[in-house]
């Protein structure tokens, strides 16, 4: 299996690293490490995500880390549609965007 990664998902681990590294320089480059690496495993087993909140896609949970990372199966290709923060106070969720989750 290959894995594709889209732009927006690239765009979007480009954004968790700057955001780790300003905020928590400590958890950065192994925080990025665990993300890409849990990706990767999908190669062995790419259905183990749960199936996602669109059809066609599924959802890859990251253990103790508080991201999910969405993606497609397509024939031989592993598609990487985005990941985002979850398991976020309630509180530190600006108002405009309580109750939001994005379209893949």
């Amino acid at each position: 299996m290959r894995i594709r990664w889209t732009p927006a998902a690239a765009a979007d681990l480009d954004e968790i690293h700057a955001y780790l590294v300003e905020h928590h320089p400590q958890l950065a480059q192994s925080t990025i490490l665990e993300l890409y690496n849990g990706i990767r495993s999908l190669k062995d087993s790419p259905h183990r995500g749960r199936p996602g909140r669109e059809e066609g896609t599924r959802e890859l949970l990251f253990g103790r880390l508080p991201y999910v990372a969405a993606y497609r199966v397509k024939q031989q290709t592993i598609e990487v549609l985005g990941s985002v923060l979850i398991r976020v106070p309630y509180r530190a969720v600006p108002r405009d965007r309580k109750n939001q989750f994005p379209k893949w």
